[in-house]
């Protein structure tokens, strides 16, 4: 065993990821082995059983067979490359554009809701395991998004527990009435444990494709009647942690994020970055992430 993890998280609507994962992970280990001389399989453990959608991927499927009975659905993985291809092959058009609506936005909707049908507390749950060990992270589109909310409630999570000291129920607790946990005690004793070992063992966030941008619309009081206002930063000044935000122009769900978290007034050492890549520029972009060379090159560099 290795003695780091390098995690692989999905986005929307991605089905079948994990040969996306190895895809990438192939590329990485490659030029890793290039660049060092080691395999990178003696140095990180590859982590790709993450699953956050476990529970909303039921759903959808069953709100979407018992509203269109007669559409062509199956089971095979939906991504953005798959329904370009066949837009630009002219093929059922309707259909798979009706599937890209309903899985890949429905993620997205089942995310935002209050109590975000437990994606985040799913998405704990599975990389707890995990982050025992020094462990960078590759988060692809809104996977990306859930973990920067998971790792910026680990930063503010001594604030949060001295309002729970005072008194106030989980149900009028911001992260937990998110998460549907109910046993105050021993939800707050697990958090624990999970910061712990998150602010110990934490060093780097790959976000590929992260649309969040959209997200950062949710705050009109920064953004809105402040234009030059930034976002909190997920990372734990003073601690050795990195974001490096892998975009490309051509994927119209990412942004770019040093805009909205580097204050360029600031006297911190810089922490978080954006890389640009030119993958695609077509609908595919989106997906094209797990199979960029130049991807796998940044990612090698972190490393």
């Amino acid at each position: 065993m290795a003695n780091k993890n390098l995690i692989f998280v999905h986005g929307m609507g991605e089905g079948e990821y994990q040969n996306s994962y190895l895809n990438l992970y192939t590329l990485i280990s490659k030029r890793y082995f290039e660049f060092h001389n080691i395999e990178l399989n003696n140095r990180y453990n590859f982590i790709k059983d993450i699953n956050w959608s476990i529970g909303t991927d039921r759903l959808q499927l069953n709100i979407f067979n018992r509203i269109f009975p007669y559409t062509n659905y199956n089971s095979d993985p939906i991504s953005a490359s798959g329904v370009s291809d066949l837009i630009e092959l002219g093929k059922e058009i309707g259909t798979r554009l009706r599937n890209f609506v309903h899985f890949y936005i429905g993620d997205v909707i089942a995310y935002t809701t209050m109590h975000d049908n437990k994606i985040r507390e799913n998405y704990i749950k599975s990389i707890v395991p995990y982050v025992t060990k020094p462990f960078t992270i590759i988060a692809h589109s809104l996977g990306s998004v859930i973990f920067n909310d998971i790792l910026y409630h680990t930063k503010i999570w001594k604030s949060y527990k001295t309002y729970l000291s005072k008194g106030l129920t989980v149900e009028e607790f911001e992260l937990y009435n998110k998460m549907n946990l109910t046993n105050k005690v021993n939800t707050i004793k697990k958090f624990d444990d999970f910061v712990t070992e998150v602010q110990k063992n934490f060093e780097n966030f790959v976000s590929l494709g992260s649309p969040i941008g959209l997200f950062l619309q949710q705050d009109l009081s920064k953004f809105g009647e402040i234009p030059h206002g930034y976002a909190n930063s997920p990372l734990t000044e003073g601690l050795n942690q990195f974001w490096y935000n892998i975009y490309n122009d051509d994927d119209y769900f990412s942004y770019p994020v040093e805009p909205f978290f580097n204050d360029p007034k600031s006297k911190t050492k810089q922490t978080i970055f954006d890389l640009k890549v030119s993958n695609s520029m077509s609908l595919k972009a989106h997906g094209k992430y797990w199979d960029d060379q130049n991807v796998a090159n940044h990612i090698t560099r972190i490393l």
